[in-house]
């Protein structure tokens, strides 16, 4: 994909430029067709994509994630074991299963926060810039976690109307 990204530039295309028009150029270019694999692929990321999008209302009015996906080791014919992801909503899956699901999605946050401080440090470095960052996202949680008010609209939420 990234051969695609730079062969997009290469022709001289608009930069910066939308993951459309690149796709829409690829396609037009003859870069990627796309075969019943990439489609699988394509319709599993999506399914992904709509499962963890999906929440419900909790007794407590929160707004929570209904699907969690957890590692699963399945045994091969061979004798090798191949690791996949299952999925399972909130009602049915298992603590052990929900506490391997919590962990692994801390783990994508502190890899994308590593990503994040490794950029603005280069940037910061080799452009002579000082953005700063904070990993303390204690503020952060607090304010999120406040009731929205909605000025001029008699403090309801969007929900609620």
């Amino acid at each position: 994909m990234t051969e695609i990204v730079h062969a997009y530039r290469k022709a001289g295309q608009p930069w910066p430029a939308t993951r459309n028009s690149m796709a829409i150029w690829a396609m037009r270019s003859g870069l990627w067709r796309h075969s019943m694999n990439d489609a699988v692929k394509f319709l599993a990321r999506e399914l992904g994509r709509a499962l963890r999008d999906e929440l419900f209302t909790d007794k407590q009015g929160r707004r929570v994630r209904l699907n969690h996906s957890y590692p699963f080791s399945r045994l091969q014919e061979d004798g090798t074991y191949t690791q996949e992801w299952l999925w399972a909503d909130y009602e049915t899956i298992e603590p052990d299963m929900m506490h391997a699901s919590v962990q692994n999605r801390r783990t994508k946050v502190t890899y994308e926060c590593r990503q994040l401080k490794t950029d603005v440090d280069s940037y910061n470095d080799n452009k002579g810039t000082e953005i700063e960052l904070s990993f303390d996202f204690t503020e952060d949680l607090k304010e999120l976690e406040q009731p929205p008010t909605y000025e001029g609209m008699g403090g309801s939420s969007p929900e609620e109307e």
